[in-house]
């Protein structure tokens, strides 16, 4: 698996006893491309946007809660 790591760490950072639910992220996230049925082999990257095609079905008609 490809991992690229982060130029800078927030761990050293973090007060983990004053947190607010869903304010704290990972510095990295995990991507795959899902394509003709199959998913693409994995990638560790550093957290950040994500870019999305405006006719995605997760922003159509609620089908992501399915």
């Amino acid at each position: 698996m490809k991992i690229t790591k982060t130029a800078r760490s927030r761990f050293g950072v973090v007060d983990y006893k004053s947190q607010d639910f869903g304010s704290l992220f990972t510095d990295h996230m995990v991507i795959a491309d899902y394509k003709n049925g199959m998913w693409g082999a994995p990638e560790i990257i550093p957290y950040g946007p994500m870019s999305m095609d405006p006719s995605s079905s997760v922003f159509h008609y609620g089908q992501a809660l399915v």
